[in-house]
């Protein structure tokens, strides 16, 4: 197997657990919360984006699927991803502080540590989904150069079987 194949599936890989991470964490803030579906508008976008993103992700790792049909769904998905973590880094605010700051993270403060993983792995999830984006382009780009070497080579020697004075 090329190397660029199997980082496509280690992307994908990578898709599956921090889609289903944020996607479970998400569920959690949504079971434990007592408010009203508007004020959870942004946890109900990040569990429908990531529930998408694990769908997509399961279904690209199946084989049949190509590369070209699969760039547009990777930088949507990516977009999408890229939308979710500013949504999480705009709500986390007062009560956790600054997200980068994981000096604070203990299993104590647990609401604070479970949406900073949350931030995280949605930030992993956006720069996965988009390296899968250019690792497809590579892998496309790839395959027609060798289609355009099969048919030059084709034609050089159909050329000659047809003289073969012609070198």
């Amino acid at each position: 197997m090329e190397l660029s194949r199997i980082i496509y599936y280690i992307l994908r890989v990578l898709q599956v657990a921090s889609g289903t991470i944020v996607a479970g964490i998400t569920g959690f803030f949504l079971y434990q919360s007592n408010a009203s579906t508007w004020d959870l508008g942004r946890f109900i976008y990040i569990e429908a984006a990531a529930s998408l993103s694990l769908l997509m992700a399961i279904l690209f790792l199946l084989p049949y699927t190509d590369a070209f049909i699969q760039i547009p769904f990777d930088i949507v998905v990516s977009l999408s991803w890229w939308v979710t973590f500013g949504l999480l880094f705009n709500f986390l605010g007062f009560p956790c502080e600054w997200v980068f700051e994981w000096m604070d993270v203990s299993p104590f403060d647990q609401q604070c540590g479970k949406l900073k993983a949350d931030v995280a792995f949605s930030f992993t999830a956006a720069i996965v989904w988009m390296a899968s984006a250019i690792v497809n382009i590579l892998i496309l780009r790839r395959e027609g150069r060798q289609e355009d070497t099969d048919v030059t080579n084709h034609y050089r020697q159909r050329e000659m079987r047809r003289n073969p004075s012609v070198v």
